[in-house]
């Protein structure tokens, strides 16, 4: 149970959470969808059920009774660990298919900082209405329950350590994405998993076919190191679209900074401080998520806290990505305006993707749509969002200035904001976040071989 009383956090404590139980806990009791059997599937059920507090059984009994749905199509989930290159890389990857039925597109989920994908568990019953759609959610390497081999950059200059610890995340998507023979997807990313997807972008731009970013950080400057002819340009250009209710920002605490310098994981704060960690995290969290009905709110409790003692790997990346707070180093709307439209020697359809002896040809990448969403109340940086909407709808026609009509056309109208009101951070905890995803995907067109080409 979530409880502020240190006595019970240290008996809590010492009692451990698994977090393989933890995270089955959640999945299994997502209505109207099955899990595909596996050999040690009732083992872990079993498990879960007797230290659940979900009650009379819940998570088995979702499974006995969601079988079909008349109004959709049977759904089946699976939960696989998926090897990767190098010692200890495995990405843990959660997958909603649609029984009897072709698949057409792909939507990838990306959590937020620290996070992992239970976190979207109101999400993927609804996601995965969409005919023709299968649903991946991926934990980050090195976070949630993906492996976590050590985090080292190697980097001096600060520009490339920011290269270096992005491409920790990106290139490890992209090896899963070629073992998974996915060749283009649409990406949904939360908070730090919407920067990691637009950095996917920007380095693998050719598999994309929408990004939708909710709640990103990582996106606009720093207001506290621009110019001072800049910041006032910054506001009269956002003063006709952006939201007057964002949340104000505070002074960063000294703390924080400290903890900047040193290089030191929030999560390594939890570990190090036992039982008296657990019931500070459990005040935060109660606070956090107090919106959540409370059997829901123990099961991400447990969940969260028990990804968060795992040892420390890609957490330390925070540092050297974003400044102490949510601004990062190199930020996105700097980056973002060559999304897309990079030239590639385009790939052979006919070959594997892991393949570089393609034709020498260049093409222009068709352009990536971008859809911002932010919850009114949300204390990631709004502005960004319409920052990158000016960008990205006036940017491209620049751009191509002197090519031939067709390809100007291919470059018009790439990026929106939505902003869902009264929500905060957390906007897929809300069901107008599930219906305007459900929006955004039902008019991405059917990938041909031609599409695949950059």
């Amino acid at each position: 149970m979530i409880t502020q009383r240190f006595k019970e956090s240290l008996s809590y404590w010492w009692a451990g959470l698994s977090p393989e139980v933890s995270e089955q806990r959640i999945l299994s009791s997502i209505p109207h969808l099955q899990q595909a059997p596996t050999r040690d599937n009732r083992n872990i059920l079993t498990l879960s059920t007797e230290i659940s507090t979900l009650g009379n059984n819940r998570a088995v009994d979702h499974k006995i009774i969601s079988s079909e749905i008349p109004e959709y199509c049977p759904r089946q989930w699976h939960l696989n660990r998926i090897k990767l290159h190098g010692k200890n890389c495995v990405l843990n990857e959660f997958t909603i298919e649609r029984l009897n039925e072709e698949v057409q597109n792909n939507l990838v989920i990306l959590h937020g900082y620290g996070g992992g994908l239970c976190f979207f568990y109101k999400n993927f019953e609804a996601l995965s209405r969409a005919p023709g759609w299968r649903l991946y959610a991926l934990d980050l390497l090195g976070m949630g329950r993906s492996s976590r081999p050590p985090f080292k950059i190697n980097a001096k200059n600060p520009e490339e350590q920011v290269a270096e610890a992005e491409h920790w995340f990106i290139d490890a998507i992209e090896e899963w994405r070629i073992k998974r023979k996915i060749e283009r997807f649409a990406f949904l990313g939360h908070s730090f998993g919407g920067y990691i997807a637009i950095a996917y972008a920007l380095k693998y731009p050719g598999h994309l076919t929408k990004l939708i970013l909710a709640s990103p950080v990582g996106i606009s400057e720093n207001p506290n190191q621009i110019s001072t002819g800049a910041r006032k340009a910054r506001r009269v250009a956002l003063n006709s679209t952006a939201t007057n209710t964002q949340v104000p920002r505070e002074p960063i605490p000294m703390w924080l900074k400290f903890v900047w310098a040193v290089k030191i994981s929030p999560f390594t704060l939890v570990r190090w401080s036992g039982p008296l960690g657990l019931k500070l995290f459990s005040i935060w969290f109660k606070r956090e998520f107090k919106q959540l009905p409370p059997e829901e709110l123990q099961a991400l409790h447990d969940y969260t806290y028990s990804i968060f003692q795992l040892p420390g790997s890609s957490e330390y990346a925070l540092t050297y990505i974003f400044e102490p707070g949510t601004f990062a180093r190199l930020p996105l709307v700097r980056r973002i305006q060559d999304t897309g439209r990079q030239f590639n020697d385009c790939l052979d359809n006919s070959q594997s993707s892991e393949h570089l002896d393609c034709t020498t040809q260049r093409h222009r990448g068709k352009v990536i749509p971008f859809v911002f969403i932010y919850g009114e109340n949300d204390w990631a940086d709004i502005e960004g969002g319409y920052a990158t909407e000016q960008i990205m709808n006036t940017h491209g026609g620049q751009k191509l200035n002197g090519t031939i009509k067709q390809e100007r056309r291919k470059d018009q109208s790439s990026g929106k904001v939505i902003i869902l009101p009264d929500i905060g951070h957390y906007i897929y905890f809300h069901p107008q976040f599930n219906r305007v995803v459900l929006d955004e995907i039902k008019n991405i067109a059917t990938p041909t071989a031609k599409d695949n080409l950059y």
